[in-house]
């Protein structure tokens, strides 16, 4: 995996709302007793670690980290008045590291959910965790930007300032009107306070079920194996994990995906789309397929299919700079070079440093003798790429020909 620290921070619900900003200090005598500990055992009935979970009352949830129970067989909650045993575990998410747990009754402390869609940058926002086993940690930060993917994990994550460390897991991230806003989910280790919280409305739209048979437990485990699998390219061995596990869960768009990433990976590319089909026709909302299918159909050459998929993620997803930029590049492999234009303009417009889109709507303005234009965009791409120019000098000195010949 990359160099992250995955630590995911929860809160509670509650009622109350408040119009004025807390103090610190009033948020945490409001929540310090709704995030508590939780412990994890392994098959052989020792303790393996711990972390933190966050009481949900008013959606009768208890939230913490899916890597808490990775590799183990029960977990147990430990709050300031008793003491929950094997709770039952009712939904998963194990690409955002979320498990949920059923609360058995509703006498605990609660948090207000927040709206996670208003968050912006400069916001000042609380995280409450148990850091280092440090039980009750306030640290106190800012929203310092909304991020569509950090590294290769392509999800919205609220970035924040808030300190965070190993045992931060299952706390919780709160603004400053007391609302819970997001899951802080990881931390790298290259930056300081280069921390991420998932926001809580996304937390909040998975699919509850229940998982009290131990097979299904072996089966989520047989899932994180196959993502590690694939991590470090053994693609094969991802296939046989993924097996096991689509066995126990039948309909998990999220299995089948990531299955036909494995395939893809070796190359089997009509076993790959089968699976991404299988995806997109259990979830029709469910960007990553999309986005898989059309790299399939693209290797393959078949871009106007590429060209529609893209397009779906648009509509999901308008200012998915990604798939304008990569339907721009499957549309001017279909010759269609103005509207590869027009795709890379977005780009460039939510992103001015984009050296690649400058680069290739240059190219898509040379294939469509629009000479002028194409010799601005190659300039531009060598201004912030100086590499670029031993590249790029002979087809803008072609271009200035052509131009100044008259050709069309």
């Amino acid at each position: 995996m990359k160099k992250i620290i995955l630590s995911l921070i929860f809160l509670l619900v509650t009622g109350k709302s408040f119009a004025q900003d807390l103090t610190s200090e009033q948020i945490f005598d409001l929540y310090k007793d709704a995030v508590v500990v939780i412990n994890a055992y392994g098959f052989d009935g020792t303790k393996s670690g711990s972390g933190s979970a966050v009481i949900v009352k008013d959606k009768n949830l208890i939230v913490t980290n899916f890597h808490i129970l990775s590799g183990n067989e029960k977990i147990e909650i430990i709050t300031h008045k008793d003491t929950l045993k094997d709770p039952e575990i009712i939904g998963v998410d194990i690409d955002r590291d979320v498990l949920l747990l059923k609360l058995p009754h509703t006498d605990y402390q609660a948090i207000q959910v927040g709206n996670s869609d208003d968050v912006k940058p400069g916001q000042k926002i609380y995280a409450i965790g148990n850091p280092m086993g440090l039980e009750n940690t306030i640290s106190e930060g800012l929203v310092s930007g909304i991020r569509d993917s950090v590294t290769d994990i392509k999800m919205k994550f609220i970035q924040i300032s808030a300190s965070l460390s190993p045992g931060s897991s299952g706390g919780a991230v709160i603004n400053s009107k007391g609302e819970l806003i997001g899951i802080s989910s990881m931390g790298m280790k290259e930056g300081q306070n280069l921390n991420f919280a998932i926001p809580i409305n996304e937390v909040f739209d998975i699919h509850q079920t229940t998982y009290t048979d131990k097979k299904k437990l072996e089966a989520l485990n047989f899932f994180l194996q196959a993502q590690e699998n694939l991590e470090q390219g053994k693609n094969k061995e991802a296939i046989e994990f993924l097996e096991k596990y689509l066995k126990e869960f039948p309909d998990d768009h999220k299995g089948y995906n990531y299955r036909g990433l494995a395939y893809t990976g070796r190359k089997m590319y009509k076993e790959a789309l089968a699976d991404f089909n299988k995806s997109i026709k259990i979830n029709a909302k469910y960007a990553p397929a999309y986005t898989n299918r059309a790299d399939i159909y693209f290797k393959t050459e078949d871009f106007e299919k590429a060209i529609k998929d893209y397009s779906s993620i648009i509509k999901m997803f308008p200012d998915n700079i990604y798939a304008y930029y990569a339907r721009g590049i499957a549309r001017m492999s279909n010759e269609d070079n103005s509207e590869a234009a027009e795709d890379f303009t977005f780009v460039i417009k939510k992103d001015k440093h984009y050296t690649a889109a400058y680069l290739n709507r240059g190219i898509a303005y040379y294939k469509d003798h629009q000479w002028e234009l194409a010799i601005v965009d190659f300039k531009t791409a060598i201004s912030i790429n100086p590499g670029l120019r031993d590249d790029l000098q002979p087809l803008i000195d072609q271009a200035d020909i052509l131009w100044q010949a008259g050709v069309k």
